[in-house]
């Protein structure tokens, strides 16, 4: 019951020669999955479906690589609720499709998956920085931070450094997170400094310019290869 959604980054660093790949499987036949410049709308039988949209894109080369039928088994849900909630039965089989999405090698994927009613409205979304997908929605603007190394942004009175983090402004409060590395993530020069992971909430009326330190530790990366 609200807008609920998720920030994915797939990053293939050191791909200098295979091409990247983005698979996705949705739960019903090829017809219910439309393609349009950079925005994937995948569709079901079921009164809802999921949204993608991707950041630094103008066109996606997707392509439907698989469709199969998958049959459901028997288990106690199916057998005791199944008819009162409808949901298939356990002699139903479920139609599942694989689309694929191809980019050039080293090509990342910074997108929003936002899973809706068919009635509710979507969100909209921007691009406004590397790393930086502005998603708006009935409840908040939200900035959502992505990427492997830190990174810094300035622009509509949010600021932040860091390597993954949001800043999510209410009619009534202002949410700052810090979920990846060090750095300090504000709104309207009210920031917080420190290490990840730390979440302030802040009434628009009690912002005061300045900063403040949160402390935390500092956490070793590995990365794998």
């Amino acid at each position: 019951d609200g807008a609920n959604y998720f920030v994915l980054r797939d990053t293939f660093p050191g791909g200098a020669e295979r091409p990247t790949w983005w698979h996705w499987l949705n739960l019903d036949k090829p017809d219910r999955i439309a393609v349009a410049g950079n925005t994937i709308e995948m569709k079901t039988a079921f009164g809802a479906g999921t949204h993608f949209w991707f950041a630094g894109r103008q066109a996606l080369d997707a392509k439907v690589v698989t469709t199969f039928d998958y049959p459901l088994g028997p288990n106690y849900h199916h057998r005791a609720f199944g008819k009162e909630l409808g949901v298939p039965n356990q002699e139903d089989k479920e139609t599942k499709t694989i689309l694929r999405v191809a980019g050039k090698p080293g090509e990342d994927y910074f997108y929003v998956v936002y899973p809706h009613k068919d009635a509710e409205r979507l969100p909209t979304f921007s691009h406004p920085g590397e790393g930086c997908v502005k998603v708006v929605t009935p409840e908040s603007t939200d900035y959502v931070f992505a990427s492997d190394a830190s990174l810094d942004f300035e622009r509509d009175d949010v600021v932040f450094t860091g390597r993954a983090g949001a800043v999510r402004v209410f009619p009534d409060r202002v949410v700052l997170c810090l979920t990846a590395g060090g750095g300090r993530v504000g709104y309207k020069g009210c920031m917080i400094e420190g290490y990840a992971p730390l979440e302030r909430t802040i009434r628009l009326g009690d912002l005061k310019a300045g900063v403040a330190a949160a402390g935390g530790t500092p956490r070793q990366f590995a990365t794998l290869q």
